[in-house]
């Protein structure tokens, strides 16, 4: 079944969400508005936790927007995968006309949040005041796809430096901006084995 998911508060854009669905021809079977203030963390956000945990089946696709509705904090969007994909539940981001399930490769949700990550900064620093701001450039972008694959390897950062001949403080501090450890360990791209829904509602 698929199910229609929108952030009231963030007034998603209506027009790419109906073409998006148009054009796919789908055919959805209901529509849950999450009215939670965007200030709010997971644990507070009783619309969602409840969509997650009863309304959503094994096998459905939500749809949404982008990424930024569910969560702009990367650790809470890698619970929510978790708890979904454990499920085969898809994410269908009509943002991106992708799909991304328990079989999406890492580098392409480390991206996808990479691009969320720098468009919350972006709002963040206009809220404040602030010139806009997005990610520097950084001479580890081109190395990005080695670096995830020695973390997966469960390589440390200090040997991974070294392999790469770069400074250490660098690297974690590139590692931790982009989140790609926290993303590497949660094991995205394995096939993830049915959990029970109990421990779902443990993450989350």
């Amino acid at each position: 079944m698929n199910y229609l998911y929108q952030r009231y508060t963030l007034k998603s854009n209506i027009t790419d969400l109906n073409h998006c669905i148009e054009s796919k021809k789908l055919n959805i079977e209901k529509t849950l508005i999450d009215y939670s203030d965007v200030e709010k963390s997971l644990e507070e956000r009783v619309e969602l936790k409840d969509m997650l945990h009863d309304v959503l089946q094994n096998g459905d696709t939500l749809i949404v927007y982008d990424l930024l509705e569910l969560s702009s904090d990367a650790s809470e969007l890698i619970k929510i995968f978790d708890c979904l994909f454990n499920r085969d539940i898809d994410i269908l981001l009509c943002k991106y006309d992708t799909s991304i399930d328990k079989d999406t490769d890492t580098l392409k949700t480390v991206r996808l949040l990479t691009d969320l990550l720098e468009k919350d900064k972006e709002e963040k620093a206009l809220k404040s005041g602030r010139p806009k701001g997005r990610f520097s450039k950084s001479k580890f972008d081109e190395m990005q796809d080695e670096i995830i694959r020695l973390l997966k390897e469960n390589i440390s950062v200090s040997e991974i430096a070294r392999q790469l001949e770069v400074s250490r403080t660098s690297l974690k501090d590139y590692i931790n901006s982009r989140s790609l450890k926290d993303i590497v360990n949660s094991d995205i791209k394995k096939e993830f084995a049915v959990i029970p829904k109990s421990k779902c509602e443990e993450q989350i």
